[in-house]
């Protein structure tokens, strides 16, 4: 029995170490994920502070969203913002995947769209199909990694003709 022991002695004491070291590591991944975890919190706030504080109120059209990420990042983004007085635009797109990237993409097209184009003293709006004309070629002109994909819909609602070109 004691010739057992003294084998197993040193193999006890290796084991020992190993089991410290991976507690260690163990807390190590805990603070990395906790960090990360802080990292998401963070960008989440920050993809929900570029959504619209307030929608148009452009009567007799109400507006209304409902936004419910399902992690903290989304590749999901809207927008309801008035071009002048008589047009609001409409947005919404959705990026492939979700996580940081996706939301830094869908809120990099939503600064990126241009809804109206501005010589001087005047301006024009920029129709849907020639906005989103635009923003592809502006996505495009960006070489992204992993060829990301992203489903996007752009509308002008004329509140004097209550017309709604897409």
């Amino acid at each position: 029995r004691l010739g057992t022991l003294v084998r197993y002695g040193p193999l006890v004491k290796r084991l020992e170490r190993e089991l410290e070291n991976v507690q260690r590591l163990g807390n190590q991944l805990n603070r990395y994920f906790a960090e990360i975890d802080q990292e998401l919190r963070l960008a989440g706030r920050l993809q929900r502070d570029f959504l619209p504080a307030r929608l148009p109120q452009v009567p007799p059209l109400t507006f209304a969203a409902l936004y419910r990420p399902a992690s903290w990042v989304s590749g999901d983004m809207y927008d309801a913002f008035r071009i002048d007085e008589r047009h609001v635009g409409l947005f919404l797109t959705d990026a492939m995947g979700h996580g940081i990237a996706a939301g830094l993409l869908t809120m990099f097209l939503r600064q990126a769209l241009v809804a109206k184009r501005i010589n001087g003293r005047s301006y024009q709006v920029v129709g849907p199909a020639e906005a989103m004309g635009n923003l592809n070629d502006c996505l495009v002109r960006q070489k992204l990694p992993n060829c990301q994909f992203v489903t996007a819909v752009y509308g002008i609602v004329d509140v004097d003709k209550l017309e709604l070109r897409v």
